[in-house]
């Protein structure tokens, strides 16, 4: 299905043109729709529209009659083999992540890592051959998906990005701008050769965005070019600094481990998503268990939407398997396992602090690595005991909007000495 770009954002894009404009390349055209307004501001451009269907082409070649320095092909880009170079890409390329849609590409090797073949979506192989066919000091201007700006598997994409030339700027856009689709999309802007010490992102505002410029160094030790992620970043950096707040790695406080059955489930039988509050455990034979959940140990989603606000206890007397969309986390002697939910649920369950271990491009999804690795300030209990006492209180009684409150108000506290500090 084509998702045509809305034109109030395709109307903003040639301002990220090269100052010299003189070839332009479109490669999943459509309607034409991010096309026109470069040849509005400058009809002289030399513009190459590819399509793969032959109904839009058709339909473009009526519409832009009038532009005789426009050459619209209908082909395949990913088998196109233009011989040009060009200033400027503009594209919405397809997103595409089922298996069968996969491409193969050849990611080229270096004196350390050799050659390999990959599998990727459409967009990724778009992008790549997109780059490979811009001059020096060429910019591509494209709208993409969360799977190339902050996905592990965009991951050797960025480091090309990074390696080849300067990411200038990445925008997220506004949800639902494209209808229909939930997942967010990025405005990115990549100058080929270009040179930077640092990379601007931007938050989902087109008018008055909030703005980081993300040191160099800092974008590539973690390789992510969402605003969203670096924003809870710095948040979270300056919290470290209240160094009375206990801080331990929660691997070094508790061990973790994801559910052992498969997905989908007996709902009646194993613990999953979906039976959180519901699901009524029976005695049965224990043996052939290989981790269960007990009482007192802590779960989270591992994937679904806001999975990382989704901490709770297991309350239940009797054991349970757990579904693999579950992890499973239990404290350690030396620590309470309240205490850790407290420090866990004030960190995490908030725009704020969910960028830090949340991942995923249309659903959200945890990993091992960012949980067992996650510094908690897990002092929280004594430096706000009486927050901490409310917060027991309402979790015995399950009252969950005055405990999402309580940790609310522990944030607050936290900001302003965040700002006095």
């Amino acid at each position: 299905m084509r998702y045509e770009t809305p034109e109030y954002v395709a109307s903003m894009l040639p301002r990220y043109a090269p100052p010299k404009l003189r070839t332009l390349l479109d490669p999943a055209t459509g309607s034409g729709v991010l096309i026109r307004p470069f040849l509005r501001r400058n009809p002289r451009v030399e513009a190459t529209c590819i399509d793969i269907d032959p109904e839009a082409t058709s339909l473009l070649q009526r519409n832009l009659g009038s532009h005789r320095n426009v050459e619209v092909i209908t082909k395949d880009f990913l088998r196109w083999c233009g011989a040009r170079q060009f200033d400027c890409v503009v594209m919405n390329p397809p997103f595409a992540s089922r298996k069968q849609d996969l491409v193969k590409l050849t990611i080229p090797g270096n004196a350390t890592v050799k050659e390999r073949d990959v599998f990727v979506g459409c967009e990724m192989a778009f992008v790549l051959s997109a780059i490979n066919l811009l001059r020096a000091g060429g910019r591509l201007i494209a709208i993409l998906p969360a799977s190339i700006i902050s996905s592990d598997s965009g991951h050797w994409l960025r480091k090309v990005l990074m390696l080849t030339g300067a990411v200038k700027l990445v925008h997220e856009l506004p949800a639902r701008t494209f209808h229909g689709i939930e997942a967010k999309t990025f405005l990115l802007v990549y100058e080929r050769g270009g040179v930077q010490s640092g990379v601007s992102l931007r938050n989902h505002r087109l008018r008055c965005p909030d703005e980081l410029i993300v040191p160099k160094k800092v974008i590539e030790t973690n390789l992510r070019f969402d605003y969203g992620f670096h924003d809870s970043m710095v948040w979270y950096q300056k919290l470290r600094s209240l160094s009375d707040l206990g801080w331990v790695r929660l691997a070094d406080a508790a061990d973790c481990w994801r559910g052992e059955v498969d997905s989908p489930v007996d709902k009646d039988l194993v613990l999953h998503t979906t039976n959180l509050q519901s699901f009524r455990p029976t005695e049965v034979e224990m043996r052939s268990w290989i981790h269960p959940v007990r009482h007192g140990d802590l779960i989270v989603k591992r994937v679904g939407r806001q999975c990382a606000a989704s901490w709770i206890p297991y309350m239940r007397k009797n054991p349970a398997r757990c579904s693999d969309c579950l992890f499973i986390v239990r404290s350690n002697r030396e620590f309470d396992s309240i205490a850790l939910l407290f420090a866990l649920r004030v960190l995490l369950a908030s725009v704020q602090g969910s960028p830090l271990v949340e991942r995923g491009i249309g659903a959200a999804y945890l990993t091992f690595d960012a949980i067992n690795d996650l510094w908690i300030p897990y002092s929280l209990h004594t430096q706000y005991s009486k927050s901490f006492e409310s917060f027991k209180s309402a979790l015995r009684s399950r009252k969950w909007t005055e405990l999402m409150q309580i940790e609310g108000r522990v944030r607050q506290y936290l900001q302003k000495r965040i700002q006095l500090n």
